[in-house]
């Protein structure tokens, strides 16, 4: 029991009534006294309060046997604010638009209105009689006794709560409806029209208000503005007729003279009766409106705790056109796919593909993730320093793009490695916002179209995209996402300040894998031909000590080929891989003469065009062979008289050691001497 208990007679007790509630306010001891509080509710009547003095033992006898038993549900406010709440007030305020004073502060004003009974409120209880007090003490301040009395009690037996002191309005306002029946006719509500004049226009009733609704309904869509709706509603759904009068001015009317809303009218209604995020919805879909106008739910990195929790990918495109180093002709922009730590926005993988979004990319930065990255470097050409990119390993909840990281081969290429994969919505990039806002991002330009031609190949703009990624990984500003055991142990607020952090900690979900088990999985699989010198793929020589150690190249006859299963980085083939007796082999490739080495970091497509063009010179090596010695023929024919192979065949052998002939011999050489030649 304590200061509010609400209280219930079933039965009555003494001048206790039953079915009604009473409030213990105190229990007097030096007056043997207990007083309780009733409050009266009557139609169009303020609240009135009235307070109860009943013996003590009268009272604690009651409570022994059970005729005075507490209500198992209290309230918390006065039952004249029995269906409101501290939130419903606090909300009602929000939505009331030009007000003066809100409720909660009428309801202050009101608490400075008793707080010189609060002043005095032992004394006031502790009276003979605190109602004659309270009285006393209202004609003294000039105001109502009633309402102070009231307002007194109610904010100490309501937890001295200031909300209890809110105005009943809730229950007496708002009763008025301007779309009832017996209101339908007459000029329209609201603000006169100044063109039609004071008495123009129709009121809106129910069945227009609802027509109104169903109208939108029917005829909304994306891309569609509410002007258009309206317009298109007058006609099809209120049977209005455009009509041009003398000034060739054109408005709507009816032809039966009904009734029909204005823009304002239609527009208002439409508001009223849908939210306003549905009307934008209407108008311009899901993604724009979750991208553009709803609130924050919160952070991605807030659901992880380890780092490779969870990763997601997604690809750009660079912003500059490659030039092919095989002709120098411009190339698609190269596609660029980002794999990144959610928790610490660590980018953990890269990959690349030309002409589109690809797969392949895909493959490629889980490739990059599930290997040291010294490693993946030294394929491109690039040498990294200690702490530069030190991610290793795959995550176990992946979160791709729909499209190509999402086609059936990537899937079973990852098989259960990864066991959690997550399909975002299609152009929804909100779902994966940790690697969307970790994009590049370009400059629009106006005017004439222009684009940039960059002298760099391919390979050359991957290699830039790397440096990229690890420029970001150490510059990016990721302040949001320290901790405050971070910010103590000074860590840097970038990617790589976070992952060292957290990865010296040993907060990781890294999944393993081996380089070998990598290649298989994640790589190209292409044949190659292995010969007597090497193994060759579309025309390029690939060969390395570990090769040669296997001994697969002297199991192949001098001019014998055998095809042989490997594996290629597609934008990169300057390594590849080749698996021999379950093993895999890393392969280099190499020139036929001594000469620059970049010219050996080309794209798997121009490794086939370097085919092709090279098919083509054999073809015309051919021909210009044939030419050749016909030229050369006819140039000996022209010079000596003679023909080529001017001669006729014998039967036997040449008798060159005879008489004769050693004669002959011997007078062409006398004639071919230098001494006859002077």
């Amino acid at each position: 029991m304590m200061i509010g208990t609400q209280i219930a007679a079933a039965n009555g007790f003494g001048g206790l009534d039953k079915d009604a509630t009473y409030y213990f306010l105190k229990s007097d001891a030096a007056h043997s006294k207990v007083w309780l509080v009733r409050f009266i509710l009557k139609p169009r009547a303020r609240p009135n309060s009235i307070l109860i003095g009943m013996q003590r033992s009268e009272f604690e006898s009651g409570l022994d046997a059970n005729e005075l038993t507490v209500i198992e549900e209290q309230q918390t406010l006065p039952p004249w604010l029995s269906n409101m709440s501290e939130e419903k007030i606090w909300k009602a305020d929000l939505v009331r638009l030009g007000r003066e004073l809100t409720l909660q502060g009428r309801a202050e004003k009101r608490l400075e209105h008793i707080e010189p009974l609060l002043a005095r409120e032992v004394e006031i209880l502790s009276a003979e009689n605190p109602t004659l007090e309270i009285n006393r003490c209202a004609r003294a301040f000039g105001k109502n006794e009633t309402r102070l009395r009231t307002w007194f009690f109610s904010y100490l037996l309501f937890g001295r709560n200031v909300f209890a002191l809110c105005p009943d309005y809730f229950e007496k306002i708002g009763h008025w409806d301007r779309a009832s029946p017996e209101r339908a006719y007459g000029p329209k509500y609201g603000r006169r029209s100044i063109k039609r004049g004071a008495a123009g226009g129709y009121r809106v009733d129910k069945k227009m208000k609802e027509n109104i609704v169903n109208s939108y309904v029917r005829h909304r869509g994306l891309g569609k503005p509410l002007l258009r709706i309206y317009s298109k509603a007058m006609v099809a759904d209120f049977g209005c007729k455009v009509l041009t009068d003398e000034k060739g001015r054109k408005r709507f009317y009816h032809p039966d003279s009904r009734p029909f809303p204005t823009y304002g009218q239609y527009r208002y209604h439409v508001l009223d009766y849908f939210t306003p995020e549905e009307v934008r919805r209407a108008l311009y879909g899901d993604d724009r409106v979750r991208n553009r106008s709803s609130a924050s739910a919160g952070r991605f990195s807030s659901a992880v705790a380890n780092l490779m929790e969870r990763v997601e990918s997604d690809g750009y495109y660079t912003s500059d056109y490659p030039s092919s180093p095989v002709g120098g002709e411009i190339l698609p922009p190269l596609c660029v796919v980002r794999t990144i730590d959610v928790g610490s926005s660590y980018s953990v993988g890269i990959g690349f593909s030309l002409t589109k979004e690809r797969s392949d990319a895909y493959r490629m930065a889980q490739f990059c993730a599930a290997i040291p990255k010294v490693e993946f470097a030294r394929l491109f050409g690039i040498h990294l320093n200690a702490g530069e990119w030190e991610s290793v390993g795959l995550s176990p909840f992946w979160v791709a793009d729909r499209g190509p990281g999402s086609k059936a081969d990537l899937r079973e290429q990852c098989g259960d490695l990864i066991p959690f994969r997550e399909l975002p919505p299609s152009h929804s990039g909100r779902s994966k916002a940790t690697v969307e806002t970790a994009n590049p991002r370009s400059v629009t330009i106006e005017g004439q179209p222009t684009y940039v031609k960059s002298d760099l190949n391919p390979v050359q703009m991957a290699v830039r995209e790397i440096y990229r990624l690890i420029e970001r990984n150490h510059s990016s500003d990721v302040s949001h996402k320290l901790t405050p055991e971070m910010i103590d142990a000074e860590t840097m607020p970038t990617p790589a300040g976070i992952w060292a952090y957290l990865d010296r900690k040993g907060r990781t979900d890294a999944l393993a894998i081996s380089f070998q088990d990598a290649v298989r999985r994640f790589l190209t699989k292409v044949p190659f031909t292995v010969e007597s010198d090497g193994v060759y793929l579309h025309g390029q020589r690939f060969d390395s000590s570990e090769l040669r150690a296997t001994g697969v190249i002297d199991r192949v006859a001098r001019g014998q080929r055998l095809e042989w299963t490997g594996y290629v980085l597609d934008l990169c083939v300057r390594y590849a891989w080749i698996e021999i007796d379950g093993r895999i082999i890393e392969i280099a490739a190499v020139l036929p003469i001594r000469d620059d080495e970049s010219q050996l970091s080309v794209t798997i497509y121009e490794l086939e065009q370097r085919a092709a063009q090279k098919s083509i010179l054999k073809a015309e090596l051919r021909e210009h062979q044939q030419a050749v010695k016909s030229e050369i023929e006819t140039r000996f024919e022209e010079s000596t008289g003679m023909a080529w192979d001017a001669g006729s065949r014998k039967t036997g052998r040449p008798k060159t050691g005879c008489r004769k002939s050693k004669a002959a011999q011997a007078a062409f050489v006398k004639v071919a001497s230098p001494a006859n030649a002077k």
